[in-house]
């Protein structure tokens, strides 16, 4: 009969690189070409910004030294917290005592629940990287009738995000307090096209859930502070960086709490446009935004749009661009288009991201960012890599954990596109 001991050495075989790039990867561009750093440590992460090279000298040489001896530091520094992420796989102690006469189909079963346990958690980080760091995963679309069971999504795209026994809470926005203290339904049904989620409330959303009203924000249980202006508890991805509005006096970035809004476009961005959102044709919008940024002397490498975006940029760009194959980790690989823009980026790489919200793009220079973690990314919680048998339940458990951060080191690069 199989032991624990025989599960444990089968994984440490059965992990290998070529494996877990495909569970970790595939179909997560993003998380897939993000530069990382797998030697993250200390009690923060610490995020240098140099935001110019300074004011200007001159002709006259007493005003030049003048400038030179008053010149204020031009540098800021952003701190963060390291976060953890945890997914836990518990493999039945009835699959080992069952496995007498077929070790083999014993192996995969486990093989098959350990993979699950790792892409849940990889999809997880995907999504975290283009989140505020909050954990929000949907919103209540106003279509919603209240009085059932069913959650309609603004964006029957974030369908993704959810799963047959996920427990939901709710919040009037990203940083409100949770409705009637964090009660919560759990999903029993997602239906993906339809963009509608079924819940478990016994009566109805409305009986459940005191307060619950169409536009509030989406959450897993425990993945968000219940009060108002919670502890950020997830990695903040690009849109916690990049945001949509542009920060203003008494923006608080990180744990140093920086003040953007002494100059937005270097420590928070651009937006395009910078107050509103663009009407008319995609690929209109688009190039109008890349001839924005050439005006701004920025330089990206590459575009990640929402899935909707990117195909209508697919037709109405179609002849004017070539499909390119754009390499990730290991040996992932995506297809992209190329669109010669001509203007001060150059030819930009566009790629579909479903992580990305309804009508935005990022442009980004890719090197300015960087996924940093405490040893691998995504890594076994206990000493190596070896199950654990549990006290309190007849199986085997074995937990993965993310333990890190997210930076950028020059945010001036980098863009959204509000499309309507």
């Amino acid at each position: 009969m199989l032991q624990k001991t025989n599960f444990d050495a089968f994984f440490k075989e059965y992990w290998v690189p070529e494996h877990t790039d495909v569970l970790d990867y595939e179909d997560h561009p993003f998380l897939s070409q993000i530069p990382k750093d797998e030697e993250a440590g200390g009690e923060y992460l610490v995020v240098p910004i140099d935001l110019d090279d300074g004011p200007d000298g001159g002709p006259d040489f007493d005003e030049s030294q003048d400038i030179a001896a008053n010149n204020a530091s031009l540098k800021r520094q952003f701190q963060f917290d390291w976060v953890e992420d945890f997914e836990i796989c518990r493999i039945s102690n009835k699959v080992l005592r069952l496995s007498r006469n077929a070790p083999k189909l014993a192996l995969q079963k486990a093989a098959r629940e350990r993979d699950k346990s790792r892409r849940r958690l990889a999809h997880r980080l995907h999504r975290n990287l283009w989140r505020t760091g909050y954990g929000e995963i949907g919103t209540i679309s106003s279509s919603t009738t209240l009085t059932t069971k069913v959650i309609k999504l603004t964006d029957p795209l974030d369908a993704r995000n959810f799963r047959i026994g996920q427990r939901l809470v709710f919040a009037a926005s990203i940083t409100g307090a949770l409705r009637d203290s964090a009660d919560y339904v759990t999903v029993t049904k997602v239906d993906a096209d339809a963009g509608e989620i079924t819940t478990d409330a016994p009566t109805d959303l409305a009986t459940s859930i005191t307060g619950i009203a169409t536009g509030d924000t989406i959450f897993l249980r425990k993945h968000r502070g219940t009060g108002a202006s919670p502890t950020i508890l997830n990695i903040q991805g690009v849109p916690s960086w990049v945001p949509d509005t542009t920060p203003t006096a008494g923006d608080a970035f990180g744990l140093t709490s920086v003040d953007r809004s002494v100059w937005p476009d270097r420590l928070a961005g651009s937006r395009y446009p910078a107050a509103t959102t663009a009407s008319g044709a995609r690929s209109e919008v688009f190039l109008r935004a890349m001839a924005h940024s050439a005006k701004l002397e920025k330089h990206f490498t590459h575009v990640y749009a929402n899935p909707d975006i990117y195909g209508d940029l697919l037709i109405e760009l179609e002849g004017r661009y070539q499909t390119v194959k754009e390499k990730g980790a290991g040996r992932i690989g995506f297809t992209a288009i190329e669109i010669p823009v001509g203007f001060g980026s150059g030819a930009v790489r566009i790629m579909s991201e479903p992580g990305i919200k309804a009508k935005r793009a990022y442009c980004l220079r890719l090197k300015s960012w960087k996924l940093h973690s405490a040893g691998p990314m995504i890594q076994n919680d206990l000493q190596h890599g070896t199950g654990i048998d549990m006290s309190a339940a007849s199986a085997v458990e074995y937990r993965d954990v993310f333990t890190g951060a997210v930076s950028c080191n020059d945010t001036k690069d980098n863009m959204v596109i509000k499309f309507t």
